[in-house]
């Protein structure tokens, strides 16, 4: 079995994001927090492609706020080192979602995975370099969770 990492980072810094159809009809509404991102990589993920590599990109959504990371060409390895921020909202779910695909430039993208993390991210005790364990289609997938001082 082989193991399948994506790291990210959590911090409390404030910065602008590019803002959902949904979340543009949000904007008046008060946001309750601000989940701070950071896509470093992923390492030995599944191979999807007949070349034996995968092009994955990562989506990731809190409430209505969504994030789709660069697709990386041709690797089981990628570096992503993407920034971005989610924002919170108390009458929207807390459910981090990160859903892995791989991108394919002729017909429809391939899934490898969507775990799904609770997001008090501050009181979650897991945030303490640790790693948890996520669903995937495949062998058991690894995320690193680190929050940032």
């Amino acid at each position: 079995m082989r193991a399948q990492h994506i790291h990210y980072t959590q911090s409390s810094r404030v910065k602008s994001t590019r803002m959902g159809d949904a979340a543009k009809k949000m904007k008046n509404q008060i946001w309750t927090g601000v989940v701070t991102i950071v896509l470093v990589e992923g390492s030995n993920l599944i191979a999807m492609d007949d070349n034996g590599f995968s092009d994955p990109y990562v989506k990731f959504k809190l409430g209505t706020e969504k994030y789709k990371s660069k697709h990386k060409l041709k690797t089981l390895n990628p570096r992503w080192l993407e920034q971005f921020d989610l924002r919170m909202f108390d009458d929207q779910s807390n459910l981090l979602e990160l859903s892995v695909y791989d991108h394919d430039s002729r017909g429809r993208d391939d899934f490898m995975g969507r775990p799904w993390i609770h997001v008090p991210l501050v009181k979650c005790p897991v945030f303490n370099k640790s790693w948890i364990s996520v669903a995937c289609t495949h062998d058991a997938a690894v995320l690193k969770l680190q929050k940032l001082n």
